[in-house]
């Protein structure tokens, strides 16, 4: 059987090693013709990434990894599993990775699925569209990179997470509904939500135990490990911004860079964006919204490398991410005019602090005073989730005893 597999594969293996270093050959000459474009790209992704991603992103993926530790997402994974389970038809465990997935940004989710799916906890297909469900930006991407450093408006970081979340949301149910699994698959996910019978706190003392690190050595391990992940994200915005510029230049010269930077990489597509008035047209804001809910390839590639080891096929993965995209573009049309008035109404309040020169180191994108706002932004999230999860969860359990 694993033989006829092999065999089956080895003919799409061999295409796309070929496709990959044919573009590669073709990159390498691109980039020795126009060395100084490729070098200017270079330099701007770099400034991006270290003036803006680096400095804002690595103390809250510190934070993040540390609440792992300590089992936070753990016990909120536990709280989350009646909306895993009716509302995304997931084993009630993969609660988790949507804790995960939402308070640590990807490929967070992704990896969480690869490991359930490695303890044998859930099925290929579960663990493909978990990923996608759990595919979120990092709440702090949102807020503090692309609100408040690449547009100058916290306001467009707190609009976008909502949207994001919320259409994030929407596309996992959709995604759930579709009719995935055999009834082996079901049998299967029904043994594995047997055990599952702890509660929240019980879950965080088992994952604060199992972790069994002392503080200083979680803290030396929660920053060597943010900075290999800002490294990397660095190296993928670096990349894709010499591709980038190469690929308009000699590709397609006739069409916006933001549309290819969007396409490939988060960051670099809410940054080429600026040139659209976000805070002015519907379709600019929606389309901003639909690339973070897209993602860029490049996280689809960190998302590939963990899943693929495992033959995960990456397809639901795809539709799921195409879903996300879609469903965020529609919901900033349809909630354009309450969007657009919260945006003039910021405008207003940050003009009138910027007057004042007591007051505007106060509220400076990096002041104590926004610290505090995402801090509470992403509270309130969070419990909004848990509150649906558990009416989700008593609303069942209701039908399910008045049905006997």
């Amino acid at each position: 059987m694993n033989s006829e597999i092999t065999r089956k594969n080895n003919v799409p293996s061999y295409i796309k090693t070929m496709l990959l270093g044919i573009s590669a050959l073709l990159v390498v000459a691109a980039v020795v013709t126009s060395p100084s474009e490729a070098f200017d790209a270079s330099m701007q992704g770099l400034q991006i990434w270290w003036k803006m991603v680096f400095p804002a992103l690595l103390p809250f993926i510190m934070l993040s990894q540390m609440l792992t530790a300590f089992g936070f997402t753990h016990g909120l994974g536990v709280l989350l599993e009646p909306l895993m389970r009716i509302g995304f038809r997931l084993p009630g465990i993969t609660g988790l990775g949507l804790a995960v997935g939402m308070t640590g940004g990807f490929p967070s989710g992704a990896d969480t699925a690869a490991r359930l799916y490695q303890q044998k906890l859930i099925t290929g297909k579960e663990a493909a569209i978990l990923a996608s469900i759990t595919h979120f930006a990092s709440p702090m991407t949102l807020f503090v990179v692309i609100g408040a450093a690449f547009y100058e408006a916290p306001a467009v970081g707190y609009i976008l997470a909502c949207i994001h979340g919320i259409s994030g949301i929407m596309a996992g149910i959709l995604l759930g509904r579709v009719n995935l699994y055999s009834k082996k698959t079901t049998k299967t996910t029904e043994l594995h939500e047997q055990p599952e019978s702890v509660s929240a706190l019980e879950a965080m003392m088992k994952a604060k135990e199992k972790d069994g690190r002392s503080f200083g050595r979680l803290l030396g391990d929660t920053v060597s490990h943010a900075v290999q992940v800002l490294m990397m994200t660095g190296g993928y915005m670096i990349m894709f911004s010499v591709f980038i510029r190469l690929l308009g230049k000699y590709v397609t010269p006739f069409l916006p860079e933001w549309i290819w930077a969007s396409f490939f990489e988060l960051h670099l597509g809410a940054y080429s964006m600026r040139s659209l008035d976000i805070t002015a047209h519907a379709v600019g804001f929606a389309l901003l919204a639909a690339a973070i809910g897209w993602g860029g390839l490049s996280s689809h590639l960190q998302a590939t490398a963990l899943l693929a080891p495992y033959g995960i096929n990456m397809r639901i993965f795809t539709i799921g991410r195409i879903l996300h995209a879609g469903i965020s573009y529609g919901l900033v049309l349809l909630l354009w005019p309450p969007i657009q008035s919260w945006l003039n109404h910021s405008k207003a309040v940050f003009l009138h602090i910027g007057q004042n020169p007591s007051t505007q180191a106060q509220y400076s994108p990096g002041g104590l005073q926004a610290a505090v706002t995402l801090g509470l932004f992403h509270v309130v999230l969070l419990t909004s989730l848990i509150v649906i999860s558990v009416c989700i969860g008593k609303w069942h359990s209701r039908r399910h005893s008045s049905s006997r």
